[in-house]
């Protein structure tokens, strides 16, 4: 990665219910610099939402028996870019054109697939 740093600033919702996997995504971000939320639920997550300038949404498309459509109906109304860390298929399906990162993913194509997120909503370049 092209800075200790790359996503220094950025405030990142990660909605994951697999306990051990949100502590590492978390870390991760934390790690690059980034303020993570997290939330195990959709109700949790459109909650965490509010909380600070949110600059981007990490989500895992099994939420147990969750849908996660209508948060990412939430994020795209409030112009929150989000991408999919998932080890589900079908995700492409329903949004055509988000990121998916399937798992288990490194600490590093995590990085650079929320540092490219991020570039939709600022239109600056992260440097990842």
């Amino acid at each position: 990665m092209g800075s200790a740093y790359p996503l220094a600033g950025s405030w990142i919702l990660v909605v994951e219910d697999e306990p051990l996997i949100s502590l590492d995504v978390a870390a991760t971000f934390e790690s690059a610099g980034a303020t993570v939320l997290s939330a195990r639920t959709v109700a949790e997550a459109v909650g965490q939402i509010g909380q600070g300038d949110l600059s981007g949404a990490v989500l895992d498309s099994g939420l147990g028996t969750e849908s996660v459509s209508g948060l990412c109906d939430v994020l795209r109304a409030r112009g929150i870019p989000f991408m999919f860390y998932t080890g589900n298929g079908g995700v492409q399906e329903s949004y055509p054109g988000s990121v998916v990162v399937q798992k288990p993913a490194t600490r590093d194509t995590l990085v650079t697939a929320i540092a490219g997120v991020l570039k939709t909503r600022t239109g600056e370049i992260v440097a990842a």
